[in-house]
């Protein structure tokens, strides 16, 4: 038998295991903005800033604020990478949906012609039985 969906049932494979290599990608990616906004965190809860005149002062005062728009910056930056990930995800779960599917298509289908042959078999038998039994009678 061929399964006449066959190449599309090899393209969806292809398209769900990409999809599934992005799903991937995009958790790794998740994952580090996730680390580098805690490390900004942590950078940003770490005293030691000795302040001793109004000139350390402000240079204290404006590299906090630029590690809070930095940190910031990084916390879109994990939006945005957890978004990418939400949508690779739910286009791995599509992408498997579709493979299933024909899948079942194609179970479907052998089905069908497993009970083909067994019908055009048990035909066969029959019309040998049918023609033994004239064969039979002619015989006598």
């Amino acid at each position: 038998m061929r399964f006449t969906l066959g190449g599309l049932l090899r393209v969806r494979g292809v398209q769900e295991r990409a999809a599934a290599a992005d799903r991937s990608r995009t958790e790794t990616a998740a994952e580090d903005a996730r680390r580098a906004v805690r490390r900004a965190q942590e950078r940003l809860g770490v005293g030691g800033d000795e302040v001793t005149d109004a000139r350390s002062l402000m240079a204290t005062s404006a590299a906090r604020a630029a590690a809070r728009a930095a940190l910031q910056d990084l916390r879109a930056a994990e939006a945005l990478a957890a978004e990418a990930h939400a949508d690779a995800c739910a286009a791995h779960v599509e992408a498997k949906r579709e493979v299933r599917a024909i899948e079942k298509l194609e179970g479907r289908a052998r089905r069908e012609e497993a009970a083909r042959d067994g019908r055009n078999e048990q035909s066969a038998l029959d019309e040998i039985a049918v023609n033994a039994a004239a064969e039979d009678r002619r015989s006598r």
